[in-house]
C-alpha cells in the first residue's frame, strides 16, 4: 500500500487526489462496491461514523475496499469515542492488516 507522504515526497508537485467515502449501515460487503466506481484517485478516504450514526467502522471497510478493490486508502479514527486501550487496540489491528494512512480527528461533541 502507498503512503500518502511517501507519494508526496516523491513527487511534491504532484496533486493528491482523495475521495471520501461514508461506509455503509449494514454489514453487507455489496454496499461496499460503490466504492470501485471512484476511478482517478490516488486514495479512497473511508469516513468514521458520518452524521453520528453507527456504521460499519472505517478501518475495517477501509481494509475492504484494499483488499477487494486493490485501491490504497485511508481511514479516519475519532478520538471522542474511544478510551486509550481501545485506540491502540484499533491501530494495532489497522497495522496487522496493512492500513498505513490514517486522520485522527476529536470527532463531533455530543449533543
Amino acid at each position: 500500500m502507498t503512503k500518502i507522504v511517501d507519494l508526496y515526497t516523491a513527487n511534491p508537485d504532484k496533486q493528491i487526489f482523495i475521495c471520501d467515502f461514508s461506509p455503509p449501515r449494514s454489514g453487507k460487503s455489496r454496499l461496499l462496491e460503490p466504492a470501485a466506481t471512484l476511478s482517478g484517485l490516488d486514495f479512497i478516504s473511508v469516513a468514521y461514523n458520518p452524521g453520528r450514526t453507527s456504521r460499519i467502522n472505517s478501518a475495517i471497510a477501509a481494509y475492504s475496499i484494499k483488499y477487494n478493490l486493490s485501491s490504497d486508502v485511508v481511514f479516519t479514527l475519532a478520538t471522542r469515542d474511544m478510551n486509550k486501550l481501545a485506540m491502540q487496540s484499533l491501530l494495532l489491528g489497522a497495522d496487522l492488516l496493512g492500513l498505513e494512512n490514517i486522520v485522527v480527528v476529536k470527532g463531533d461533541n455530543f449533543t
